[in-house]
């Protein structure tokens, strides 16, 4: 029997380990999926449990299978016969789609086939001989050896803003994971509270926070202030816009393919057509768009257009949006625009200084607890995660010229520290974000997903043959 270890339980994770379950191999495959905590099976983002966390895409574009675009609308209305491919569904309901679609793939498992799991931190990774497996080790002692490895470990906690006493990250009041357990514990209702970052992840904090009964000012800050655009109501999944006809003609530099896409966006407006749905129609193209762009075109979209594409591209689902207006209507809730200086803590609260976007002098605000909502720390040598770590200092793992992710060729290898492929690591998700740039979203993942199980069922079958 051949072993592959799938380390990491959310969407990746799974996904891979059911289509590898499904594949017929010459040999039976034992898939063990490991998950540093039982209870986030499903990853973070789906084993959230708060209610009004919901998914940003709307349940009939959600399905885990390309080839079956309604698997997840048909699963849902099964629970409540009331969605609609336009309803934006609870995430934790995701969650227990993911287990549902695990536990189908055993039942309808090839013939051998057989998944384990379970719950512990790898730390480490033994270097396979030529021939022979790679050893697994867990925390607690524990070791397992795999013929393949699967690095499916989704996103990490996010980088320490830069300021100018950066002693303060090791106080009380910071929390640098938004989705650690504690992040709304022992907090005055009354009192003001800072999240750094206005996207996405801010909306969740913030949405929990009211949740909780938190009464007190909220403030978010990120440079520019930005904050995502909301996806539009509708009891069906919008209808697609066509693939731009010319898009594989579309210039090979960012602001040339921005111009394009502006071009294509004010057609579609003289057609009655949303730019959403314009957006959305560029989907499938990113990561070749990426691709055709020189390092230095990628330079210029990260450093001027990354965050106009990011507000259009992941956008909000109409009840969080709705929920952050009322917050920010009411006055709780308040946007600021500028650059975090500094942050010390006066033994009464966190002081935040910072200078406002544009002219004007220095601000203070006082807060009782300082949240990360930068987004996921994207550069392996700072990753949060034993195993990351280990592998970067072994030279298995490399950062990409951008530090966006992992290293990897265009199969999902990993590319080691001489230039060369890692036959036996393979990368799925975010991580590969360097090499696709779309690589975090459920209609990338499940594609990506299928393809790396099914390069793996082959290699190993012509290994066993």
């Amino acid at each position: 029997m051949q072993v592959v270890a799938v380390i990491g339980a959310g969407f990746t994770g799974i996904l891979t380990a059911a289509w590898l379950l499904r594949l017929p191999t010459p040999q039976p495959l034992r898939i063990v999926l490991i998950e540093r905590l039982a209870r986030q099976a499903g990853g973070v983002a789906y084993g959230t449990t708060c209610r009004q966390h919901i998914l940003n895409v709307p349940a009939g574009r959600m399905s885990a299978y390309t080839h079956d675009p309604d698997h997840f609308l048909r699963w849902a209305q099964l629970v409540h016969p009331s969605f609609k491919g336009g309803s934006f569904l609870p995430r934790a309901l995701y969650g227990n789609y993911l287990r549902d679609l695990l536990e189908d793939a055993v039942a309808h498992a090839a013939p051998g086939h057989q998944l384990d799991r379970i719950t512990g931190e790898v730390q480490h990774i033994d270097v396979p001989p030529a021939t022979g497996p790679a050893t697994i080790r867990l925390s607690d002692g524990r070791s397992l050896e795999a013929r393949a490895v699967v690095l499916a470990v989704g996103n990490c906690p996010p980088r320490d803003p830069p300021i100018a006493d950066p002693s303060f990250y090791s106080r009380p009041r910071y929390r640098r994971d938004p989705w650690h357990p504690s992040i709304v514990e022992n907090l005055d209702p009354a009192q003001p509270i800072m999240l750094i970052g206005t996207g996405l992840t801010m909306y969740d904090i913030a949405i929990l926070l009211s949740q909780a009964g938190h009464a007190g000012p909220i403030h978010a800050i990120s440079r520019r202030g930005f904050t995502p655009q909301a996806h539009r109501t509708s009891a069906h999944a919008p209808h697609g816009y066509p693939r731009p006809a010319d898009i594989d003609t579309w210039p090979a530099t960012a602001l040339g393919t921005f111009k394009a896409l502006r071009a294509l966006v004010r057609k579609a407006a003289g057609e009655r057509v949303d730019w959403r749905e314009v957006v959305t129609a560029i989907r499938a193209d990113t990561p070749a768009l990426w691709q055709r762009w020189d390092r230095r075109s990628r330079e210029q979209f990260l450093r001027h257009l990354r965050a106009f594409w990011e507000t259009h591209r992941h956008r909000a689902a109409p009840e969080a949006a709705a929920t952050i207006q009322r917050l920010r209507s009411s006055g709780q809730l308040h946007i600021h625009a500028g650059r975090v200086i500094n942050i010390e803590d006066t033994g009464t609260a966190a002081r935040v200084t910072f200078q406002p976007r544009g002219a004007g002098p220095v601000r203070h605000i006082d807060a009782q607890r300082i949240i990360n909502c930068t987004g996921p720390e994207s550069d392996p040598r700072l990753a949060d995660n034993p195993l990351i770590r280990s592998l970067v200092t072994s030279g298995h793992i490399t950062a990409d010229p951008l530090a966006l992710g992992i290293q990897t060729t265009p199969e999902g290898l990993a590319i080691d520290r001489a230039g060369r492929p890692v036959p036996w690591l393979s990368i799925v998700g975010p991580f590969r974000k360097g090499s696709l740039w779309e690589n975090t979203a459920v209609p990338e993942l499940r594609g990506e997903t299928e393809q790396l199980a099914r390069r793996l069922a082959s290699e190993l079958a012509a290994a066993s043959g």
